[in-house]
């Protein structure tokens, strides 16, 4: 099963009332937000989440959030969906309440259990309730209490069910050897069924501190690391099976044979235990990891499939940072596979391509079956591509301190002073993401509008015409001026390019007008209005009391954000919330907006074509 949200009531920062839900996306989930939003806390109070054992300090009253009251406590509302390949039973969407002293699971997993192991709880309480063991006194009373303990015909408690089902394999050698092998050879399908109906639940994964593994340990760091348990080197010696004092003698400097084969039996399991799963885990490139072992020094290096060997601090960052990733994975056994990954700020101190090759990684890690969830400040790991922009929850504390979630960074209930730093990642994204291309476009028509909105309306209505927009490369500039500035650049790049302006003061005066007599652009060859007009009508200044910005080709935009309930918006915010409109099918725009686009899209390929033939010229 995967993770589909989670309620945080009353953890830290959170209220139980509203906007306290996350809800999770089936592969990758960024969460934003301003410092001291609550980011952290949300991804601190879904690492406490334990599926097979009672969450304790989670419910301390250190995490109580400050504004709760006596009778106010901390608990959990976790809703889990099945994956495709799974059993029909568990389809049905599995319900988990969780508090200080209750632990209950309804829907999916409970019909799952009942369908899998019912009958098999059923008959071990019935030979229990018979007390075969000859139990008096506290054990009598503790039987009693583990036979009902495993009744699941309202709810699952999967902790109290794993205690009971291990006290009753304990408890086998107390039979009478007569009866022994009937009751042991149920209380063994009894686990195994027990451990299949379990590992249908993910398992979460958190990550918050930054362990690596360095290229090179000398003297004391080798000893102070081992001893360090947040080293990765100490997790990395345990997880081989090796002892401190085993790896202190492998780099003792000794040459003797016993000393040898100490040396070759750690790299020996290096690739048993790392390389080889490695190879499934991270599939880009075949990857070797290699210990070299010198006189009180420790050095890895990294051998690639062309044959190159590298130390470990010549590897790009996203792989040293995967590789970490998975050394601490494989050292807390944790599964390949419907694992949640929980991380706070990952890649923070990494440069921005670094941050950009963790986003593949992501994807990666999401493609194998499992969940990302995490926090970034940085515009740069935030994917918009492939309806990325989806994937972005919002938080927002309010006047009291409370944090509040949003499923989309456009919520209208974000507050106006909040929502323009909320979004400050995702606009920098989406102009980080739409001016990358500008730059190798070279078999693309540049078309450089003066604001997002321009782009969001362009790419959405003209997905509905069936436009080919794969010739375009949509551009937001902030601005006229600005326009001009980077169509300049895309001139000495030898760009096919064309500025698309609003027909108003800026966008004539400060836009076409410069092009025309600075740069001795034409009209309708390398930039147009947003309107169709003549030189004549340019010249006669008509745009002074006929301005048409994108909104005015938007026909029913006022219908829309009337229909939708939405309150006042930037230009942005329309944009995007009316493009998601059409995407989802929710609204269908008017013939109207369609016949004005249309006529845009027409001019636009008219000026692509003319440009052009006059290449060829």
């Amino acid at each position: 099963m995967r993770l589909h949200s989670v309620k945080l009531n009353n953890y830290k920062s959170m209220r139980e009332k509203e906007h306290n839900e996350i809800i999770i996306e089936p592969n990758i989930t960024a969460i934003i937000g301003m410092n001291e939003s609550g980011k952290s806390n949300i991804l601190s109070g879904i690492s406490k989440i334990s599926f097979l054992v009672q969450p304790k300090d989670v419910f301390a009253s250190t995490n109580l959030n400050r504004n709760c009251g006596d009778n106010d406590k901390i608990s959990y509302t976790i809703v889990l969906k099945a994956l495709p390949d799974e059993d029909k039973s568990l389809q049905q969407d599995t319900m988990v309440e969780i508090a200080e002293k209750s632990f209950a699971v309804t829907g999916g997993f409970l019909n799952y259990c009942r369908a899998l192991i019912g009958h098999k709880l059923e008959k071990l309480q019935e030979i229990a309730k018979t007390n075969p063991f000859k139990f008096t006194g506290n054990d009598a009373d503790l039987l009693r209490q583990r036979c009902a303990q495993i009744n699941i015909e309202k709810s699952v408690n999967i902790p109290v069910v794993d205690a009971a089902i291990k006290s009753f394999s304990s408890w086998t050698n107390k039979i009478p050897a007569d009866q022994r092998e009937q009751y042991s050879n149920l209380i063994n399908e009894v686990q195994i069924l027990w451990e299949k109906v379990c590992g249908s639940l993910p398992t979460i994964f958190f990550r918050d501190e930054e362990k690596k593994l360095q290229s090179l340990y000398t003297g004391e760091a080798i000893k102070n690391s081992l001893q360090n348990t947040n080293s990765l080197l100490h997790d990395l010696v345990r997880y081989l099976g090796f002892t401190h004092e085993q790896l202190l003698e492998a780099v003792s400097g000794k040459t003797d044979g016993k000393t040898q084969d100490l040396q070759d039996r750690i790299q020996n399991s290096i690739e048993e235990k790392i390389n080889k799963p490695f190879q499934k885990f991270y599939t880009p490139e075949r990857i070797t990891l290699k210990a070299r072992f010198y006189a009180n020094s420790l050095a890895f290096s990294v051998n690639s499939n062309n044959g190159s060997t590298m130390t470990l601090g010549e590897r790009s960052n996203g792989l040293r940072w995967y590789l970490n990733l998975f050394i601490d994975v494989m050292a807390n056994e944790v599964p390949s596979r419907q694992v949640i990954y929980l991380f706070d700020e990952p890649g923070i101190s990494l440069h921005v391509n670094a941050q950009k090759e963790l986003l593949r990684l992501f994807n990666h890690l999401a493609n194998q079956g499992n969940q990302i969830v995490y926090t970034t400040h940085s515009p740069y790991m935030l994917n918009i591509d492939n309806h990325g922009i989806e994937r972005i929850r919002a938080t927002v504390k309010d006047g009291l301190g409370n944090t509040k979630i949003y499923k989309t960074a456009y919520d209208p209930q974000i507050a106006c002073d909040s929502r323009e730093d909320t979004l400050t990642p995702i606009v920098q994204a989406l102009g980080m993401s739409l001016s990358d291309t500008f730059g190798p476009a070279f078999g693309k028509f540049n078309v450089v509008t003066e604001g997002v909105s321009d782009s969001i309306y362009l790419t959405a209505i003209g997905k509905i015409l069936e436009v080919d927009l794969s010739q375009f490369a949509f551009i937001p500039v902030c601005g006229a001026s600005t326009a001009i500035n980077v169509c300049t650049i895309l001139y000495g790049w030898n760009c096919s390019f064309m500025a698309l302006f609003d027909y108003d003061d800026e966008g004539v005066e400060k836009g076409g007008e410069i092009f025309r007599a600075k740069y001795n652009y034409d009209y309708k060859e390398h930039f147009i209005y947003l309107k169709d007009v003549s030189m004549e009508e340019i010249e006669q200044k008509t745009y002074k009391t006929e301005k048409v910005e994108i909104e005015d080709l938007v026909n029913d935009l006022d219908a829309f954000l009337q229909t939708s309930g939405y309150g006042e918006l930037s230009k942005t915010l329309k944009a995007k919330f009316y493009a998601d409109a059409l995407k989802d099918e929710s609204y269908m725009c008017s013939k109207e907006t369609l016949t004005a686009f249309r006529e845009l899209f027409d001019r636009l390929l008219a000026c692509k074509e003319k440009q052009n033939r006059d290449n060829c010229n």
